[in-house]
């Protein structure tokens, strides 16, 4: 069990890392074969799939629990529901799916006329583009319930290795078609058609061989299945939606707001520190499901196993959290190499980032609730929350702009750890919070703070040529990690 754990988060992180460097390495070079405009509705694509998440009504991570709770399960009565609740959950994803195409086709044109705002790409480019946009989310949406089920039987090895072939599909060779073409824009969405047709279709062969059996009877729709997780994937699907409104509703205004152009800068600074939450991904794909078998069987090792996965966090998360957030404008141009992105992004990614790095933090405080079934709390603040933030991030975008938003963003995350972590600590795993917050994550940000100021002010000021940057960020982030992991060897004798 334990190997099994470790070798899925170690190609967890290989996957993620992997598909990571290809979005750093790659972004900046469709932000120049594309152009801004171009790349602001490339931009507005990333930000329609992750409101697609809203759609999800909690079933995929119902589905990813129920079957890593009976994964072992050899009752062919058991087997048989499962199977029923699977089909059940296909059919109401395919519904929702085709509503999303019929939605786009119908909606591409009031988005092209009255909600991006361009000035070169004409608005019939745009209204085939919105079209496009809507068939790939609604395929890569329908294959995240097949995506959760193979988690669920913690066959993430597999899924990292896919994960890693379509992401090379996805971005370096749709880069190079785009160089071929001089930068088609539809020609890079219906290459995006194809590959998105290609993953559902080999995710979901895979999902079918792990599943077992059922012996003499056929899984049909089945209302009591639904019946039987509503309660469960109603809470979950709430504070999805609620995240989603909590972390997109900004996009959605600037998408707005803001022109294509500036639209796509923006972009680039969320992406930077969404790339901080990303880093987290690995950890919790591979602890959930281990978290909930545990809490059924060994409570103890269950505690373990939160502790060093939050303390592996600051070891291998913060250092280049921190790197971003105290040098922005270093590592906006050094990836960019685009002076207007990294000087009109420069505070927003400070202030993103933190906000980011608290959000890596107090999701764990969501896996221990849900390892527990019990979501009332997160329910709670989700909603609180939504009450709160939503209305301000409008107020802050129509007053203040990109900047009030993410200052209010900020404020979310550090209110999150600061006051609601104790709390939940306290309900579910009393005792632990002011180990889990100073042993485990202040103890690592001191030392990683005054590492990289040494660095800011006594070294990279005198690197002009950019490979020497480049290197010198390299050899940091490796110091960084030394660092930490003898902090943590120290710490535990």
């Amino acid at each position: 069990m334990a190997i099994s754990l470790k070798k899925n988060i170690i190609f967890n992180y290989i996957g993620q890392i992997y598909m990571m460097g290809i979005s750093i390495i790659i972004l900046p070079l469709f932000l120049k074969l594309l152009g801004s405009e171009s790349y602001g509705i490339v931009a507005f694509y990333m930000m329609a799939q992750g409101w697609m998440a809203i759609l999800d009504l909690g079933m995929s991570p119902t589905l990813s629990r129920e079957i890593a709770a009976n994964k072992n399960n050899k009752d062919n009565l058991s087997i048989f529901q499962l199977k029923s609740l699977i089909r059940s959950l296909e059919i109401i994803f395919f519904i929702i799916s085709i509503l999303v195409v019929v939605l786009s086709v119908f909606g591409s044109n009031y988005i092209s006329l009255y909600w991006l705002t361009s000035k070169d790409i004409s608005h019939n480019v745009i209204n085939h583009a919105v079209i496009l946009i809507g068939i790939i989310i609604s395929i890569r949406w329908f294959c995240g319930l097949y995506r959760s089920g193979i988690n669920g039987y913690e066959e993430q090895v597999w899924l990292n290795k896919i994960n890693i072939l379509f992401s090379t599909l996805k971005n370096p060779i749709s880069l190079v078609l785009l160089y071929i073409t001089n930068g088609n824009l539809l020609i890079f969405f219906y290459y995006q058609v194809i590959i998105a047709a290609i993953e559902i279709l080999c995710i979901s062969y895979k999902f079918y061989h792990l599943l077992p059996v059922v012996k003499n009877k056929v899984p049909l729709f089945s209302w009591s299945e639904i019946k039987r997780v509503k309660s469960f994937a109603g809470t979950t699907a709430f504070t999805a939606c609620l995240w989603v409104f909590l972390t997109q509703f900004d996009k959605l205004l600037m998408s707005k707001y803001l022109t294509l152009e500036y639209f796509g800068y923006y972009s680039l600074v969320v992406s930077v520190s969404t790339g901080i939450m990303m880093l987290s991904g690995p950890i919790s794909t591979a602890i959930l499901p281990r978290l909930t078998s545990l809490y059924t069987e060994e409570k103890e090792k269950m505690v373990e196993l939160y502790m060093n996965s939050t303390r592996f966090v600051s070891i291998t998360v913060l250092p280049i959290s921190l790197l971003i957030i105290l040098m922005p404008y270093q590592v906006l141009l050094l990836w960019t190499d685009n002076q207007g992105a990294a000087t009109w992004g420069k505070e927003l990614l400070s202030l993103y980032s933190i906000g980011a790095l608290c959000v890596v933090y107090t999701a764990f405080l969501h896996y221990i609730q849900f390892a527990h079934g019990n979501l009332k709390y997160h329910l709670r603040y989700g909603i609180i929350s939504a009450i709160i933030i939503i209305p301000s991030i409008y107020y802050a975008a129509l007053h203040y702009s990109v900047y009030g938003v993410a200052v209010v963003w900020l404020a979310r995350g550090l209110f999150g750890l600061i006051f609601w972590a104790p709390f939940i600590h306290s309900k579910f795993i009393p005792g632990i919070h002011l180990s889990w917050f100073f042993k485990n994550f202040i103890l690592y940000a001191i030392v990683d703070i005054l590492i990289i100021c040494l660095f800011k002010y006594y070294l990279y000021q005198h690197l002009s040529n950019k490979y020497f940057q480049l290197s010198s960020f390299i050899l940091v982030v490796v110091i960084l990690l030394g660092c930490n992991f003898l902090i943590k060897k120290i710490s535990d004798k």
